[in-house]
């Protein structure tokens, strides 16, 4: 019905999505609700009295339900949509640092060798870093714990460019950052932002462009 169309647009709008990027489709005499920027979906089948159906968020496995009157699956629909937004909302840390981390290995066509920083180079690192602990001061409200462990962090990686050749620093620099993911340090958007200018502004030791920079 018209009416309940309209339910469902309702819910898009009120959930804070946009309902152009859902589309209302016949799926095998049932009404598929689909995201359409993603892999989620909200299938009523079924009809007045009862109604059954499946549903996914993101790349989560499918989900049954059965519900008897309109009003209460509308609400497992609106239920749906959050979940949807909190899906969308959510990096994916694992891809990020992923697609991320070659910056940090040797460009194509470029001859890095495993060797030890210079000395200008080992100051830049050190250089860069304080300015990444100021950036994370700037853009994110951390509390003093998450400060501590991730200036630690930090400090352990200046500490390593001056011993380790760069090859090898790369792959601490790497397992830094994956030890961050999995023990939760910070949160997601601050350990998604720290990544990504981390990796781009000391890329150019690995033959990726000029030298990067925080400053502003």
């Amino acid at each position: 019905m018209k009416s309940q169309r309209n339910d469902l647009f309702e819910a898009i709008h009120a959930a804070g999505l946009d309902p152009r990027e859902f589309e209302l489709a016949e799926e095998d005499g049932d009404r598929r609700l689909h995201h359409r920027w993603s892999e989620s979906y909200f299938v009523i089948g079924g009809g007045h009295g009862h109604f059954v159906g499946r549903y996914v968020v993101g790349d989560d496995s499918p989900r049954a339900y059965e519900v008897h009157i309109w009003p209460v699956l509308v609400d497992r629909v609106r239920g749906w949509l959050d979940a949807v937004k909190r899906d969308l909302e959510t990096p994916d840390l694992w891809a990020e640092l992923g697609g991320n981390r070659e910056l940090l290995a040797p460009a194509a066509g470029t001859d890095v060798e495993n060797t030890p920083f210079t000395s200008d180079e080992q100051a830049e690192i050190a250089r860069q870093l304080r300015e990444l602990k100021q950036y994370v001061h700037d853009a994110y409200s951390l509390s003093e714990e998450e400060t501590l462990a991730l200036h630690a962090r930090l400090d352990y990686l200046e500490e390593a460019a001056a011993r380790l050749a760069r090859i090898d620093w790369r792959n601490v620099v790497v397992g830094a950052m994956f030890t961050i993911l999995v023990e939760a340090v910070l949160p997601p958007d601050a350990v998604r932002g720290i990544f990504v200018v981390l990796l781009k502004t000391l890329a150019h030791f690995f033959g990726h462009g000029m030298p990067g920079s925080l400053a502003p």
